[in-house]
């Protein structure tokens, strides 16, 4: 094949192209761009410089299946109709009916001409192209991302088309450089996927630089902060601080970002308007190499109306808890002053009969009377400190703790450590009723099934916190006790806003740990 015969093979021509410096060899493929155009258009172009600078009759490209099939994404030449009668019968490079210099060409992802036809092509191909197949077909692997992405297939009008220099040129220049705009387009699409997914995403999302300068929003960020594109990009996500969050609360975020981790948590942000929204919020590196940060991705979910519900049910619950604390308040009253009264008086008045009375038997009668009212006596406060505990009222929360410290080091005989602070006093009457019942679960789970030596409580406030803390040394149990309490215990501190742990102490027994904001608003000095 003579150098004069072709022209130079350019995918997209540009008349304003400078002259270079030396002759373009026929097929280097120069100027092969493809950033701008579809996978399909730069195949199609492909192949019609392909059959406007050889002597072919048919050329068609291809891309390969997983399942051994190929597809074809574009051809030129005037016998499209043998293309069809072949895909009729089906186009393989693996598995029966496969070429098997097409499978070949994959394989190497090197150049093959099939110059014995009658063996090398399948007999569909024969049949389909019996005038095509016949002058030393031409299989190119198209190589992209280093594997062979698909073939063009060239079925020349003249023997012999194929010289080495004409296929040296296929490899090294045209096919190397369609192999890379082929892999630049497809990266381009992907990233245009990828850029079409994050704008629809129904999730704001920003993207800013190492120096968290915002260089990309979504159109979910506009309509949630009312920041236009062109007032949010150049600008720190300091445009949305609402000053809820303390400058310790940032520090940590950015120790964590800059650190190369990623970092979530919940975060009230100030839209354009002025009004507040709770998000929440992961912000992810994004590194260049393993250690450098390059940018950082920041995704929020709106979960204002999430969080106004969640306040709305804890209020219902608090109402409904402050119900039943004061029913059994009334209860308890009623227990204290009617039946606890009765019982005094019915005591008075054994004790008025045994001191007239010298028959033995009614002295014994009276006797075993008085042991009764003296037992429901104690039943009735047992009941009346249950559905009240006036003691929280009457000497706050932590003489409360250390009173039931006291019964409970009394009744079982168990060493029980105080460490609570004076600032307990100052905790609201009703979350203190509801840490002191925590306790008391507390106590009596480790009275049941701990088999403990010793317990210690520790209560303070802190950064406004009420943390309250109680650990012993029995055996271990990560479930704190029954399912009930544990229950229970968790729905206490679940209507205060707070949370329960249950895990193992140091000591080796089981540790509760209950964490509330203070209602008071006030914390320790």
């Amino acid at each position: 094949m003579a150098a004069g015969e072709l022209d130079m093979i350019a995918i997209s021509r540009d008349a304003r192209r400078k002259p270079r410096k030396e002759p373009p060899s026929p097929l280097r493929g120069d100027g092969l761009s493809a950033e701008s155009q579809e996978v399909d258009a730069l195949l199609r172009q492909c192949c019609s410089a392909l059959h406007d600078a050889l002597p072919l009759d048919l050329v068609f490209a291809a891309r390969r299946n997983a399942n051994g099939s190929l597809r074809v994404l574009a051809h030129a030449g005037k016998n499209s109709a043998a293309l069809k009668e072949l895909l009729e019968h089906g186009l393989v490079w693996q598995g029966p009916g496969a070429s098997a210099c097409l499978a070949t060409a994959l394989a190497s992802a090197e150049p093959y001409v099939c110059r014995d036809n009658g063996r090398a092509l399948p007999s569909c191909w024969l049949g389909a192209m019996p005038g095509l197949c016949g002058r030393g077909t031409c299989m190119l692997p198209i190589v992209a991302g280093g594997s062979a992405w698909g073939v063009i297939v060239m079925c020349p009008s003249a023997p012999d088309t194929f010289d080495e220099r004409a296929l040296d040129a296929l490899r090294t220049e045209f096919g190397a450089q369609l192999g890379a705009a082929l892999e630049r387009q497809t990266q381009a699409a992907l990233v245009n996927l990828l850029g079409a997914a994050l704008s629809a995403a129904a999730n704001a999302i920003f993207i800013t630089d190492r120096d968290a300068v915002i260089e990309w929003v979504n159109d979910a960020f506009v309509a949630l902060t009312g920041y236009p594109r062109e007032e949010a990009i150049g600008r720190t996500p300091r445009l949305l601080h609402s000053g809820v969050q303390d400058a310790e609360y940032y520090r940590a975020l950015t120790t964590a970002i800059r650190a190369g981790r990623p970092w979530s948590g919940e975060i009230t942000n100030r839209r354009r308007d002025g009004k507040l929204y709770v998000a929440q919020q992961t912000i992810t590196p994004i590194l260049e190499g393993k250690r450098h940060v390059r940018h950082f991705v920041a995704i929020q979910q709106d979960v204002t109306e999430r969080k106004r519900l969640e306040r709305e049910i804890g209020e219902l619950a608090l109402g409904a808890e402050l119900a039943r604390q004061s029913e059994r308040s009334q209860i308890a009253r009623e227990v204290h002053d009617e039946l606890g009264g009765s019982l005094v008086s019915l005591r008075h008045d054994i004790e008025w009969l045994t001191d007239r009375t010298t028959d033995a038997a009614s002295l014994e009668r009276l006797q075993i009377m008085l042991e009764l009212v003296a037992h429901s006596l104690a039943s009735a406060r047992q009941i009346v400190t249950g559905l009240r505990p006036a003691i929280v009222e009457e000497q706050g929360l932590g003489g409360a703790i250390g009173w039931l410290a006291r019964e409970f080091r009394q009744h079982h005989d168990i060493a029980v450590e105080l460490d609570l602070s004076p600032a307990l006093k100052r905790v609201d009457l009703t979350q203190a009723v509801e840490t002191y019942r925590v306790v008391q679960e507390c106590l009596t789970n480790v009275a049941k099934h701990a088999c403990a030596s010793r317990v210690r409580i520790d209560g303070r406030i802190n950064d406004q916190l009420l943390v309250l803390e109680v650990e012993d040394d029995g055996h271990g149990s990560r479930s704190g006790g029954d399912a009930g309490g544990r229950r229970g215990m968790t729905e206490r501190a679940l209507l205060m806003g707070g949370y329960l742990e249950i895990g193992r102490a140091a000591a080796g027994g089981t540790r509760v740990r209950l964490v509330v904001p203070l209602a008071t608003g006030e914390t320790e000095r």
